[in-house]
């Protein structure tokens, strides 16, 4: 079994734009802070899956249609004061339907996806913390183009989880 979700990754200058502006405001606090490197949009969490049905998989993940298109952020958000996350502006909803696409070929049922960048979760007796964190004042003006999707395989260790990208799948022009 692997542990496997597909996720948009995000370019290696908007992380660290993103790091720089918020990530460094937040180090050091008590919060379980998502690694620079680690910085994407989940479209659909498969959890633990069956090596043997990856090829499958891969190939159901091959057929998907979609566009390339672009993405921006706006501002900070939070799930049920556990989660901060960077809102989506522009591409909000291509991911949306990225998302829904996906699910459709993999047959999964979730009707409850709302695009996000995941920063940080916040632990239970640390969730009044919050608001004061969706106060940080940030300017990311850069936006990019989304042209893949990518199968992801996460490995848990002692120090947070390790992505590695397992197959890249392009959008079209």
């Amino acid at each position: 079994m692997k542990r496997l979700f597909i996720a948009v990754n995000i370019p290696e200058e908007i992380k660290e734009e993103i790091s720089r502006q918020i990530l460094s405001e937040i180090i050091g606090k008590t919060f379980k802070v998502a690694g620079k490197e680690n910085l994407h949009f989940t479209a659909a969490f498969l959890g633990n899956f069956p090596e043997e049905k990856i090829p499958e998989l891969k190939n159901k993940l091959s057929e998907i249609e979609l566009k390339k298109f672009r993405v921006s952020f706006s501002d900070l958000g939070e799930f049920n004061k556990r989660i901060l996350f960077l809102n989506v502006e522009k591409g909000f909803n291509e991911l949306i339907e990225l998302s829904k696409k996906i699910n459709e070929a993999l047959e999964i049922k979730d009707e409850k996806f709302h695009p996000h960048l995941t920063l940080l979760r916040i632990r239970n007796e640390h969730k009044q913390e919050i608001e004061s964190l969706l106060s940080i004042k940030f300017s990311l003006k850069k936006e990019f183009e989304v042209n893949s999707f990518e199968l992801m395989e996460s490995k848990l260790s002692s120090q947070g989880p390790v992505y590695s990208v397992l197959e890249s799948f392009k959008l079209s022009d």
